[in-house]
């Protein structure tokens, strides 16, 4: 019954796409005596369900799938544009004409709209699926459904130029640069290359993940392209008063053009290829040299292109996006050094790709801070008169934001032979080298420019590196033994490393360059160290002595003590005496036990 219904309806499309057809033209012709633009509204909407009715009829329900209405909407898109574009001529000026113009153009952005939201979420879902998919997900897009949406997109960018042939508008090259950019990432899901002629999915395409991966490589070649080819686009504002020099003076004045959209467009696209470089530099697959390069080289193309664009205008968005950029293309580079050896396991390779990113970020974080403070000399007085005046706070907290980062993953390396899914030792000595060597290039340089702006956050992350080296040498001590009495004994270690830090603080000068250093030796030294003695303390089921107890708190209350005395605050001898009575209180404990059992 269901089939004999799909086939009465089918038979009676073709009829209802010549009603509709007919309806136009009645609607057309009675233009002159309806309200002003309905007839032709009429007019072009009944056309357009008579096209689609007879596209349905001809093929079929089954055969009308989505990609087949995105052809279907894109080609009614470009249809309609070329009828508004060549009724929009001047000697046709007659309002049935102009009216006609106005409503297959407003018809074509319709269409338009329609296939933009089809494509858009193919590609979103095919992207996804193939960044957070099993490996079986890593197919290409069906040829049929691929070839479709390419259609699709060409309609829609020769449509987008045919528009821009009978009016300009200031957000066109937005849409074009967009549109671009759609078709170059639907490029990229044919990769990998059709092989054979085979009709399974397992004959017509290769779904390893190296190909994958190619394709990753493949979208950020064209995406950096893209935003070269806008750069291109957005200077020849520049390059015209360069060649109208000196005969046109007036067109010095003239500011850059006011495209609306475009600068959010390039910022899309470079977010993306961010996303896309950090994604493979975080991959558990082992590098590729030519991926890195590709991802290396687009990272610095959406860099540049970023960073221009804020030449010609300010965006403070954009600036640290382009800051961003370039820090990731030195995160990217030294990836070129290790070798793409597939059989050293995950665990033995990630720390190596992240020792790697390692220096490149400390590269990254000094030649931000540098630039911070090397750009000073475009303030006047302390307002900025140029882009680079602009740019020195977003500067200056790009590069302590990468320095951060850097922090984080020297922890990680350092703790990386301690996590519970890792057997890989990590105990090399080219890996001692590399690690402490990356944490001393970083403290390095957080440490210059701590003396440099006397800064106390980048004093903390000086610290915070020299205990992530701390952390890798004990993680990585060869002794065994040596390293489990450290942890045993972690209450009295840590109390009494609390001492030195305390003393070197109070022994820094006011007018010292250094000076910097005070504030976060202080809290290390009276917070940090003393609640980890006494977490550990009162944690830790059974210690291996009785006698850590009180001397971790008489330690820490010592320690209390001396700061309390230098800086007078009550409330740190307070808690001196408390800890001191504590510790006082668990040794008589201890030595009355000690009676009884004697």
């Amino acid at each position: 019954m269901g089939r004999v219904s799909s086939g009465l309806v089918l038979d009676h499309l073709g009829t209802l796409a010549f009603v509709f057809l007919a309806m136009a033209v009645l609607a057309l012709a009675a233009a002159r005596q309806l309200p002003q633009r309905l007839g032709a509204a009429i007019a072009i909407a009944a056309a357009s369900v008579a096209a689609i009715a007879a596209v349905v009829a001809h093929f079929g329900w089954n055969a009308f799938a989505p990609h087949d209405a995105t052809i279907v909407f894109a080609i009614l898109a470009l249809w309609w544009t070329v009828v508004g574009a060549a009724t929009s001529r001047p000697d046709l000026s007659r309002s049935t004409v102009a009216e006609v113009s106005a409503g297959a153009l407003s018809a074509a952005l319709v269409f338009g709209i329609l296939t933009s939201v089809l494509v858009v979420y193919a590609l979103t879902y095919t992207i996804l699926q193939r960044l957070l998919g099993p490996p079986d997900a890593f197919a290409p897009v069906p040829g049929l459904v691929w070839r479709a949406g390419l259609v699709a997109l060409a309609s829609l960018f020769t449509a987008a130029i045919v528009f821009c042939t009978i009016r300009r508008e200031s957000h066109q090259p937005a849409i074009v640069f967009m549109l671009a950019v759609l078709i170059g990432t639907w490029l990229s899901l044919a990769i990998p290359f059709p092989m054979g002629s085979g009709t399974a999915p397992a004959q017509q395409f290769r779904s390893t993940r190296s190909d994958w991966w190619q394709w990753l490589g493949g979208l950020h070649a064209i995406q950096a392209l893209l935003v070269l080819a806008a750069l291109d686009l957005f200077e020849r504002v520049r390059r015209r008063r360069l060649r109208d020099w000196p005969d046109r003076l007036e067109c010095l004045i003239e500011g850059p053009p006011r495209w609306d959209g475009f600068i959010e467009a390039v910022s899309v696209v470079s977010a993306s290829v961010l996303i896309l470089a950090v994604m493979q530099i975080v991959r558990g697959a082992p590098p590729s040299r030519w991926l890195v390069l590709v991802s290396a080289l687009s990272s610095l193309a959406a860099a540049g292109g970023c960073l221009t664009l804020c030449e010609r205008r300010w965006n403070a968005n954009l600036f640290g996006l382009g800051a961003a950029l370039t820090a990731t293309v030195c995160a990217t580079l030294p990836l070129l050094f290790i070798a793409p050896n597939p059989r050293i396991s995950m665990s033995a390779r990630l720390p190596v790709v992240q020792t790697a990113a390692l220096f490149g970020l400390a590269f990254a974080a000094f030649l931000w801070l540098w630039l911070s403070r090397f750009w000073r000399q475009q303030l006047l007085g302390e307002l900025p008169w140029t882009t680079a005046g602009r740019g020195i706070p977003y500067a200056r907290r790009t590069g302590f934001l990468v320095a951060a980062l850097a922090v984080l993953i020297a922890f990680q390396i350092a703790l990386w032979p301690t996590l519970p899914s890792v057997v890989a030792s990590d105990n090399s000595p080219g890996r001692w080298f590399a690690g402490l060597s990356a944490m001393a290039l970083l403290a390095l340089v957080t440490i210059g420019d701590a003396r440099a702006s006397s800064s106390r956050a980048m004093a903390a992350l000086t610290l915070a590196t020299l205990g992530a080296a701390l952390v890798f040498i004990l993680a990585r001590w060869p002794d065994t033994v040596l390293r489990g009495r450290i942890i045993q004994y972690l209450p009295i270690v840590a109390s009494l490393a609390a001492l030195p830090l305390l003393a070197l603080a109070e022994t820094i000068p006011d007018n010292s360059r250094w000076r910097s250093f005070a504030p976060p030796l202080w809290f290390i030294a009276l917070l940090i160290l003393p609640a980890a003695a006494l977490l550990a303390v009162l944690f830790t089921r059974r210690l291996p002595a009785e006698w850590i107890t009180p001397m971790t708190l008489a330690t820490v209350g010592g320690i209390y003590a001396l700061a309390g005395s230098r800086e007078g605050r009550r409330a740190f001898l307070a808690l001196s005496v408390v800890l001191l009575l504590a510790a006082a209180f668990n040794l008589s404990r201890l030595y009355g036990a000690a009676l009884i059992r004697s």
